[in-house]
């Protein structure tokens, strides 16, 4: 019983695991970024919690002859190691300033939609879409003399500075062309 258990969980860590890739397989940007580990409670956390249990359970189950009681006390205490050093070395790799800086040179060019109209002091807020990853960000305009910033409606990315986007507004140029309704 605990087996089919045990194998369940192996299976849905798995896809958890693999899902964010396949979506970015889709996506033309050619590069990979995974969205920001928030801690053991997190989707990565429970992600590692149940890949450790289906990996180390189904293991155990197969490979030794202990009780299915010893088995599952020391699959959890395995899944909660797993999960503590999994979730600390997703941390970690996350604020290094290798990874901030390639991920903030990923989203140059990209272009995004104003959700906070940006002010001429404080800024905005931005959303882009990079694959099935949706990014939000704080936006200042490139140019402190690039007109009304407040009435852009969509921006392209030209830098990101400190994890502020500076963006500048969309001209008709990169707009794409739609086709007209026959």
């Amino acid at each position: 019983m605990l087996s089919n258990l045990y194998i369940v969980c192996f299976l849905i860590g798995g896809m958890a695991l693999v899902w964010p890739l396949i979506g970015d397989a889709f996506d033309n940007s050619g590069s990979y970024a995974p969205p920001k580990p928030s801690g053991v409670f997190s989707i990565y956390g429970a992600t590692a919690f149940l890949l450790s249990i289906g990996i180390v359970g189904t293991a155990l189950t197969k490979f030794t002859l202990l009780r299915p009681d010893y088995i599952a006390v020391i699959t959890v205490a395995a899944a909660i190691v797993g999960t503590l050093v999994l979730t600390r070395l997703l941390k970690y790799l996350n604020h290094s300033a290798d990874n901030r800086v390639e991920h903030q040179r990923s989203l140059h060019g990209l272009v995004a939609e104003v959700i906070v109209p940006i002010g001429p002091v404080h800024g905005g807020k931005i959303v882009a879409q990079r694959g099935a990853q949706r990014i939000q960000m704080l936006a200042r305009p490139f140019h402190s003399d690039s007109g009304d910033a407040a009435a852009w409606r969509e921006v392209m990315i030209v830098d990101v500075r400190d994890g502020i986007a500076l963006v500048s507004p969309v001209s008709p140029a990169h707009v794409p062309l739609q086709s007209p309704i026959l």
